[in-house]
C-alpha cells in the first residue's frame, strides 16, 4: 500500500483528526489496515478500564473461536517504531461508512498473524473522508454512552 491517506483538519495531532484519501479507490479495494499487537479480548477490556478522556484505539474481533483485540493504544509498536497508523484514527459512521473491516490470517515468517484490512464499500475520490461503523451504538457502553451523539453519525 502506497501512501494512499492524510491526517486533516486542525487537531492533526489529536484525537479529532480526519483520515481521507489521497488517491482515488475502487469499490473492493484494500485501502490500509488496523494495525497493532493482537492481543486477547480480556487484555483490551482491561486496557479499557484504564483509559480516561483519551481516545482508545483497540479493535475487537473473533478469529474461530477466540476473542482477539488489537491493541493500536501502544504507539508506536514494534514492527512500525516511526510510522503513525492511520486504520487506528478512521472515524465511526453508521449511516455513511465506505469502509469495512475484514479480518484476515496471514502468514508472516511461517507464523499465522491476524490482520484488519480496511475494504473499500464504494468508489472513494480524492479527498474523501474515510469511515467505518465501528459496531457500537450510544446504548453500547452500559448508558455510559447515551451523551454521545457522534455514534449516530
Amino acid at each position: 500500500m502506497s501512501t494512499c491517506y492524510q491526517f486533516d483538519g486542525p487537531y492533526a495531532a489529536a484525537q479529532w483528526t480526519r483520515v481521507v484519501a489521497t488517491q482515488p479507490f475502487s469499490k473492493g479495494d484494500i485501502v490500509c489496515n488496523y494495525h497493532g499487537k493482537v492481543i486477547t479480548a480480556a487484555a483490551g477490556r482491561a486496557m479499557m478500564q484504564d483509559m480516561h478522556n483519551e481516545p482508545g484505539y483497540l479493535f475487537f474481533f473473533k478469529s474461530g473461536p477466540r476473542d482477539m483485540c488489537i491493541d493500536a493504544q501502544t504507539f508506536p509498536c514494534d514492527c512500525r517504531p516511526v510510522a503513525d497508523t492511520v486504520g487506528r484514527r478512521i472515524n465511526h459512521s453508521s449511516k455513511r461508512p465506505n469502509l469495512k473491516p475484514l479480518h484476515c490470517v496471514i502468514k508472516v515468517d511461517g507464523e499465522d498473524r491476524d490482520v484488519i484490512l480496511f475494504r473499500a464499500l464504494q468508489d472513494i475520490s480524492v479527498d474523501t473522508q474515510l469511515k467505518f461503523d465501528y459496531g457500537v451504538n450510544r446504548k453500547s457502553f452500559r448508558g455510559e454512552g447515551l451523551d454521545l451523539q457522534w455514534l449516530d453519525e
